[in-house]
């Protein structure tokens, strides 16, 4: 989707990747009926910080998944860069 420049449909790829990661380490319980604002509060319990970068990126992702806000290129390089140093190596190969 990036390549394509699909930095909207990309941005909401990155995060759902980010909230996999998350529930993979066991650091809150991934459900569809739960709201980012949930997991934000999964995350708190495990990393503050974690949980304040969480809460930082969510907001960018609602905006762009449900604000209809169209992301622009150089607002999601920094969005991508914060969600690889999220997933460190594991995530590099798959966002490239």
């Amino acid at each position: 989707l990036e390549t394509l420049e699909e930095y909207t449909e990309s941005t909401r790829h990155l995060f759902l990747a980010m909230l996999l990661y998350y529930h993979e380490k066991e650091w809150l319980e991934a459900r569809i009926w739960k709201t980012n604002w949930d997991y934000y509060d999964e995350l708190r319990k495990v990393s503050q910080q974690n949980a304040e970068e969480f809460y930082e990126l969510a907001h960018f992702f609602e905006d762009a998944a449900y604000g209809e806000h169209k992301v622009s290129p150089e607002e999601y390089r920094p969005f991508r860069t914060k969600i690889r140093d999220i997933l460190g190596s594991r995530g590099v190969e798959s966002i490239q």
